[in-house]
């Protein structure tokens, strides 16, 4: 409520708190992007699907020991193979690459951007939450294969986020990133390089 237009009407209506009930752990965002967007997919088994990367996404936060009210779309490992590999077998093997250069591994821009930036960058992990997030919402058999700013913030805000960091880090993405593709205030990755 507090972030206003901030973020996306649905985000502030009082049935939204009711779907964050129905879907915890999980944050609605997540839910709704892999049954929309990735459920789209004929390759893409809705239910056994989801059902499985969830698991999986569950596994490696516990691993990992990530605190988080809700688990969201920022929050998932693109480190972790068998997760990327549940993604990257739906839209092509050269988006293996694309995720090695840009949002995770070792020599991926968005960590470093984090080390970089020091403070809320790096504790919780702002540049590459942000192109975790825009990366998963890339990808539809549909139409819509792109994220707005007011989505993304829903994707990564959680307590302790400075609301002002999202745009600074998206402006950093932009800069750095060699996928990371922006056009009329829409954020997604390509398999074509940008001008960076």
């Amino acid at each position: 409520q507090r972030l206003g237009t901030d973020v996306p009407s649905e985000a502030r209506e009082i049935e939204h708190r009711d779907r964050i009930e129905r879907s915890y752990p999980f944050h609605p965002e997540l839910i709704d992007v892999l049954y929309e967007r990735w459920g789209s997919f004929p390759t893409f088994q809705r239910t056994r699907g989801v059902l499985r990367l969830l698991a999986e996404v569950v596994s490696d936060l516990y691993r990992q020991k990530v605190v988080s009210p809700l688990i969201q779309s920022s929050l998932v490992n693109l480190d972790n193979q068998p997760l990327r590999r549940e993604f990257v077998k739906h839209i092509g093997n050269e988006y293996d690459s694309v995720v090695a250069a840009d949002i995770a591994g070792k020599n991926a821009k968005a960590p470093k951007i984090d080390k970089e930036m020091g403070s809320e960058y790096e504790k919780y992990g702002i540049a590459r939450g942000i192109a975790t997030s825009v990366f998963i919402n890339s990808f539809s058999a549909g139409t819509s294969k792109e994220t707005t700013l007011p989505r993304i913030r829903v994707a990564l805000l959680r307590e302790g986020i400075p609301v002002t960091i999202v745009g600074d880090a998206i402006a950093k993405l932009e800069e750095e990133l060699w996928y990371f593709h922006s056009e009329r205030k829409q954020y997604a990755f390509r398999n074509q390089p940008n001008l960076n």
